[in-house]
């Protein structure tokens, strides 16, 4: 990394780390609790405190070897583990099982730390929830909690090949969404997330922890990612990360601005901005956490910074 990394931009991106940490050090409760605001469409309307959010932070904040990020971490893996249910598997209160939340809270907490995820009790139950063409629905049960029938979303597809790897039972869900991405079919594609980044972000994992998931995708994502509309910061966080799995380190350039752009958008509390990181369906309803575009932009930089 030091040869595309200029020293006054490293030192000011471990510095907004270091403040990004002593942030959420303050922001993620004893409990392992990141907080969350729900907004409809009238504005604020309540303060969940899904475990899937805890999860997602604890993914991001992976990447760092602070004794900060250790303690922050085991309160949000107790508090993650307090959720699961037979035989692992989660819900987003008050709704009923979603593999979305499954997935990612079985990556947050890896598959020793319960028995039901070490010996794949919830592997079954995943593969049940596949539609006629392969592709995995996001609710447990035949209907969505909002009145819509049960349908597949890329990104909670993404983070399902995370947890399940490279199997006979995933191709058909990769394939799908490669088609997607190759396709320039994103918009629109996403009934929970509303920016194609979201998909880059999740897919760059799930390419990283279950390869040789989504090889097919690896020549044509830095490119999408290169003319991705970065809106917000969480966006910004999204494409520098997903870029750096991706090793594309060529361009300097793209990862020089993502990094500026993020210590320029950096509060003086140091956190970040809070962002939409999911919705309902049709925006009904929207889910904003800066403790998570905080933790988001702590992984993209010192996923820059490593040596």
């Amino acid at each position: 990394m030091s040869r595309i990394i200029p020293d006054p931009l490293r030192s000011a991106a471990r510095s907004a780390i270091g403040a990004g940490l002593a942030y959420l050090e303050t922001a993620v409760d004893a409990n392992g609790i990141w907080p969350c605001e729900q907004h409809d469409r009238t504005g604020f309307s309540g303060t969940p405190s899904p475990p899937f959010l805890a999860a997602s932070g604890v993914l991001a904040l992976e990447v760092c070897n602070d004794p900060q990020v250790e303690e922050i971490v085991a309160r949000s893996r107790s508090f993650i583990l307090s959720h699961i249910e037979s035989p692992g598997l989660w819900r987003w209160p008050p709704f009923g099982f979603d593999l979305d939340s499954t997935a990612v809270c079985t990556l947050a907490l890896g598959a020793h730390r319960h028995a039901w995820l070490f010996l794949g009790r919830n592997v079954g139950p995943i593969l049940s929830c596949r539609d006629g063409n392969g592709r995995f629905l996001t609710w447990t049960s035949p209907l969505g909690p909002f009145g819509m029938p049960n349908d597949a979303d890329p990104v909670v597809n993404a983070n399902i090949v995370a947890w399940l790897g490279d199997r006979a039972e995933t191709r058909a869900a990769q394939r799908w969404i490669e088609a997607v991405v190759t396709g320039k079919q994103e918009a629109g594609s996403s009934i929970w997330y509303d920016w194609p980044t979201d998909i880059y972000y999740c897919v760059s994992r799930a390419a990283s922890v279950a390869a040789p998931a989504f090889q097919g995708l690896l020549p044509t994502l830095p490119r999408r990612i290169l003319n991705a509309e970065l809106d917000d910061t969480l966006r910004v966080a999204q494409a520098l990360s997903s870029l750096l799995r991706l090793r594309g380190f060529e361009h300097a350039g793209f990862l020089r601005r993502c990094a500026e752009r993020l210590i320029d958008m950096q509060y003086a509390s140091g956190g970040w901005p809070a962002c939409e990181f999911t919705r309902a369906p049709k925006g009904v309803c929207t889910y904003w956490s800066a403790a998570l575009t905080t933790a988001c932009c702590i992984e993209a930089l010192t996923r820059l910074t490593r040596p």
